[in-house]
């Protein structure tokens, strides 16, 4: 009887450890391995697809740990020659190892072509049709996200978005079609976040919440920090990426990606109801720039280190008096320096 028991209670306690083994080998290999995303790129020169392979041709990716694999060397498949060049950063847990601060040279002869694209650590960018030509280019994430539309415009949605990937690279080489905020009312709280995920309905502004203004004739569709302004009458179609005048922040968490959640018009003005972070939120006049320069330049950058200046003071909120009060002019002082340091820029 008692041997009966020990054996029962041997299988039983053998059991429970082989249980507990595979519980815990399946935990390990059912958690999610190293992942990162790459980023494609197809170049033509004098209307000619580039085969970058070719000793007049180099590329030269910086701020980048590239993967240990041959496409990472910019090699192609037998079926895709000349074809595409990857750049794929070596994966880990937290997405590729490159950093924001990622730029692409493409070198020939004496020409440099830098690429600035879109952030690629956890997903896959293609820039399919890069006209080479010397210079410094930027493509925001708000104009990438809008290439299939490009791509199929004339069926659809009559012209090409401006500026778009499949156009006018000049357009990427200064700072134009952007949205500068400027705070008018400061707000404790809006919503965070009503925007639009997933494929189709991001790509596809029209599925977009609008504002409709000038008796109709023109919309504005929103989705987080892009605008898009519809005219009717021409049926143009510009790209407006919503952001701070300055990357100059007065305090670590100042930038970001500022995000709508409402369109109003006021006095002809398009005003925006905008969440920055919890301490700086409210209603934003949105400066429309399709040049380099705007008259308000100046001043919204004084106004928006202003702005993050009384959002730091608000932050101090939920501690004690006596910190509160330390801190409020510590932030004082450092804001008066600042302050002083863009004016003497400005007169200069």
């Amino acid at each position: 009887m008692f041997h009966n028991t020990l054996t029962n209670n041997y299988l039983r306690s053998l059991c429970i450890l082989i249980f507990i083994w595979l519980a815990c080998s399946f935990n390990v290999y059912a958690q999610p391995g190293p992942s990162g995303g790459q980023l494609s790129i197809r170049v033509y020169h004098k209307g000619k697809l580039v085969n970058l392979r070719e000793d007049n041709w180099k590329v030269i990716p910086t701020n980048i740990n590239l993967a240990d694999t041959n496409h990472a060397r910019g090699w192609y498949t037998p079926e895709q020659e000349p074809g595409y060049y990857y750049i794929i950063p070596n994966p880990t847990p937290a997405g590729g190892d490159v950093r924001d601060n990622f730029y692409l040279d493409i070198v020939h002869h004496r020409d440099t072509m830098r690429i600035h694209p879109p952030v690629f650590r956890h997903r896959n960018i293609e820039l399919d049709s890069i006209p080479f030509a010397k210079g410094d280019y930027t493509i925001p994430m708000s104009i990438y996200q809008l290439k299939a539309i490009s791509k199929d415009s004339s069926r659809t949605y009559d012209q090409l978005p401006v500026p778009n990937i499949y156009s006018d690279w000049k357009l990427f080489r200064k700072e134009t079609y952007k949205c500068y905020l400027e705070k008018l009312i400061d707000l404790d709280s809006v919503p965070e976040d009503n925007s639009i995920y997933g494929e189709p309905d991001i790509y596809t502004y029209r599925n977009w919440p609008y504002l409709s203004v000038a008796y109709g004739s023109v919309n504005y569709y929103f989705n987080r920090n892009v605008v898009i302004q519809y005219t009717y009458s021409t049926r143009a179609v510009k790209v407006f990426e919503v952001k701070d005048i300055s990357a100059d922040h007065f305090v670590s968490w100042g930038g970001g990606e500022p995000r709508i959640t409402g369109l109003y018009q006021k006095d002809g003005d398009i005003l925006a109801m905008v969440y920055k972070n919890s301490d700086n939120c409210g209603i934003f006049r949105l400066n429309f720039v399709e040049e380099q320069d705007t008259p308000r330049a100046s001043g919204l950058v004084l106004k928006q280190l202003q702005e993050e200046y009384q959002s730091a003071i608000k932050a101090l909120k939920v501690y004690e008096p006596e910190y509160r009060e330390r801190e409020t002019r510590v932030l004082t002082e450092a804001y008066k320096e600042r302050r002083s340091a863009l004016m003497q820029q400005h007169r200069q």
